[in-house]
């Protein structure tokens, strides 16, 4: 992840490693556990960088330093994004928390809603074209920031619109010029504008996918790369 113009961030294995544009690298830092890490960087003067592991475990990184934010305010999260000045979590009961405005380490305990859309609890959140897509296991929602609600807590509320298909890989969630591509629930590789989920899978890639375990469709993950115009 970018950490400014300069610097980026890498995960490689357990090391936390500062890399710069001259290829100096500096490790900063290890973590414990394996498997991939949702991040999420906002807007602070010193930029700070949110991790979550698979244990739950949510990390910030600022000036170089790895901090394990034990707030009781916060539940166990399992996917960040940063979105309007805040970094939000998502939680798998449902529930979608976000920080204080520019500070990753505070939580307000009032400041989460809840997707209830379907009652199928919640696998990813994501920022998309300034709104938050809150993904679940059956279903998608979208949020966004909300007027009416800028003196309260929690600034977000849900459009009408949902989409009737959930997540089974969040890793696979990317952006993809004007839109989002992600595993649905079925195996299928969608891709999404505007509220919008057309199938871009053929049957060859939904067989390969259906073969795979839980833990390896987890795992899947997305990524966009421009080459060439393309």
């Amino acid at each position: 992840i970018e950490l400014n113009d300069s610097q980026l961030i890498a995960f490689l294995g357990n090391e936390v490693v500062q890399l710069d544009t001259a290829g100096g690298a500096t490790t900063l830092d290890t973590l414990v556990g394996s498997g991939r890490l949702p991040l999420a960087r906002n807007r602070k003067l010193t930029p700070q960088i949110a991790i979550i592991t698979s244990a739950g475990q949510y990390y910030v990184l600022e000036s170089g330093v790895m901090t394990l934010v034990a707030d009781p305010d916060l539940p166990a999260p399992n996917f960040v994004t940063y979105v309007k000045g805040f970094f939000v979590f998502s939680i798998a009961d449902g529930r979608i928390f976000a920080s204080d405005l520019d500070e990753g380490t505070a939580i307000n305990a009032a400041s989460f809603d809840t997707a209830n859309s379907n009652s199928d609890g919640n696998v990813a959140v994501f920022e998309h074209a300034g709104f938050l897509y809150v993904f679940g296991r059956k279903s998608t929602e979208i949020w966004q920031a909300d007027p009416a609600l800028a003196a309260s807590p929690f600034i977000f509320s849900p459009v009408q619109q949902n989409i009737a298909l959930g997540c089974s890989a969040p890793h696979s969630i990317a952006q993809v010029g004007l839109g989002l591509m992600w595993v649905d629930n079925d195996g299928i590789v969608r891709y999404g504008r505007d509220g919008g989920a057309i199938r871009i899978s053929t049957h060859t890639v939904e067989r390969a996918i259906e073969d795979l375990t839980i833990v390896e469709r987890e795992a899947i993950g997305g990524r966009q790369w421009f080459f060439q115009g393309h």
